[in-house]
């Protein structure tokens, strides 16, 4: 099943940050997954954690947590992500894959992002946080 191009919606960091405020902004560039459940493992206790830097230096890294994860199709290396929320038309083709929970929400993930390698994946997922880790103490 293919999946429909939509207009782009942005995923805050959290539900209260200021507009313009997004996971794209932190311009991370390389990630990988740390953590990832086996599709055995999805579910409401399931957790996705993307690891990655926002800049070269690799002083700098960011960890995406996505918590009960219900779907995933991100690879376990990728770099220069922008993310989004998916939109309504992505939303009803992956309830169609997957059951959602009360707080589910879809995030598209575009890898490789403006280069000619692009390509698209979607997490289904509860909850997001993110955090930032200061390597260089």
């Amino acid at each position: 099943m293919g999946f429909v191009e939509a207009e782009h919606r942005r995923l805050p960091l959290r539900s209260d940050a200021p507009a313009g405020d997004d996971l794209t902004e932190l311009h991370i560039r390389d990630s990988m997954c740390v953590a990832a459940p086996s599709p055995d493992r999805l579910g409401s206790k399931a957790v996705l954690t993307l690891a990655g830097s926002t800049n070269l230096t690799y002083y700098e890294l960011v960890r995406v947590n996505l918590r009960g994860v219900r779907y995933r199709s991100v690879p376990e290396r990728f770099s220069h992500p922008a993310f989004r929320l998916a939109s309504p038309a992505e939303e009803r083709q992956l309830r169609d894959l997957v059951p959602f929970g009360k707080r589910s929400f879809g995030v598209r993930v575009l890898t490789e992002f403006g280069s000619p390698l692009q390509t698209g994946a979607y997490v289904v997922a509860d909850w997001l946080d993110v955090q930032r880790v200061d390597s260089s103490a």
